[in-house]
C-alpha cells in the first residue's frame, strides 16, 4: 500500500514539475514513478508517464525523442483503468500538439475527454489537456466544436469557483 502512496506522490510532484517548467525535474519525477511501478511488478500503468514524458520532450525540442516515448506508451501494458486510459489519451494528445500533429492530437484530447467525462471527471483544473484540445481543434479548423467544448469549460470554471480551473478555462477560450 505504501508503494502505491508513494507513486501517486510522484505523479502529482511530477505534474507540477510540469507546470512550472521544471523539465529535469519532471523528468526524474516520472522515471523515477516508472522504475518503482516496475520495481513492484508493474502495480500501476507506466503508459500514461511515458506519454507525459514524450510531452516533456516534445515542448523541449527533442522532437525524435517525444516520438519515441510515445510509441514507448503505445507498445506498453494497456492502462488498467479508464482514468488511466484517459490519462494516456490526454497525456499523447498534449504530445501530438506539440509536435505539431494537430490531427492526431485533436483525435487523441477528444478520446480522453470522452473517456474521462464519462467517468464524471469534470474539473478543468484537473483536466488542464482541454486547453490543448481546443487550440488542436481550431488549428483543424474545427470552430464550432472548439467553441463549445471552450464554453462547458467556461460554465464548469465559473461554477468550481477555483482559480486554477477559472486559469485553464480562461486559456481555452482565448
Amino acid at each position: 500500500g505504501n508503494i502505491v502512496a508513494v507513486m501517486n506522490l510522484l505523479d502529482q510532484l511530477g505534474d507540477a514539475r510540469s507546470r512550472a517548467a521544471r523539465w529535469d525535474d519532471a523528468e526524474r519525477t516520472y522515471e523515477r514513478y516508472i522504475e518503482l511501478s516496475l520495481a513492484a511488478g508493474g502495480i500501476t500503468s507506466i503508459a500514461p508517464r511515458h506519454a507525459e514524458l514524450a510531452w516533456i520532450d516534445a515542448v523541449c525540442g527533442r522532437s525524435a525523442a517525444a516520438r519515441s516515448r510515445l510509441d514507448l506508451a503505445a507498445r506498453t501494458e494497456r492502462p488498467a483503468t479508464q482514468l488511466d486510459d484517459g490519462q494516456l489519451s490526454a497525456r499523447a494528445g498534449s504530445a501530438l500538439l506539440a509536435l505539431g500533429d494537430t490531427a492526431a492530437a485533436a483525435d487523441s484530447l477528444l478520446a480522453a475527454r470522452a473517456r474521462l467525462t464519462a467517468l464524471g471527471v469534470l474539473d478543468v483544473g484537473a483536466l488542464p489537456y482541454q486547453g490543448d484540445l481546443v487550440e488542436a481543434l481550431l488549428a483543424q479548423r474545427r470552430t464550432a466544436e472548439a467553441a463549445e467544448i471552450a464554453a462547458q469549460l467556461s460554465d464548469v470554471a465559473t461554477r468550481s469557483q477555483r482559480p486554477r480551473a477559472r486559469a485553464e478555462a480562461g486559456r481555452a477560450g482565448a
